[in-house]
């Protein structure tokens, strides 16, 4: 399956399932992150290339088994509900 991939901070990126509805974090130490890593560094080179406000693209995607998936530690089902203060 491919997994939307998005930077959480400086040493953990996020990946979304494909439903949307589920998320987890890829650290340092996990297989996946030197690939995750390559991808989102092509995807700011592209965005760079383009002028202001025109094109859209696609996100950065890694491919995982959904074994894979099943394995990741810090796996997130659901949304975080707003804090208002």
């Amino acid at each position: 399956m491919k997994v939307v991939v998005s930077r959480f901070n400086a040493s953990i990126f996020e990946v979304t399932h494909p439903d949307g509805k589920r998320r987890a974090f890829i650290k340092r130490d996990d297989p996946e992150f030197a690939e995750a890593l390559a991808v989102e560094a092509d995807y700011n080179a592209r965005v760079a290339r383009l002028p202001f406000g025109l094109g859209r693209l696609i996100p950065p995607t890694i491919e995982m088994s959904e074994a894979r998936w099943n394995g990741l530690r810090s796996r997130i089902s659901g949304s975080f509900p707003a804090v208002k203060l």
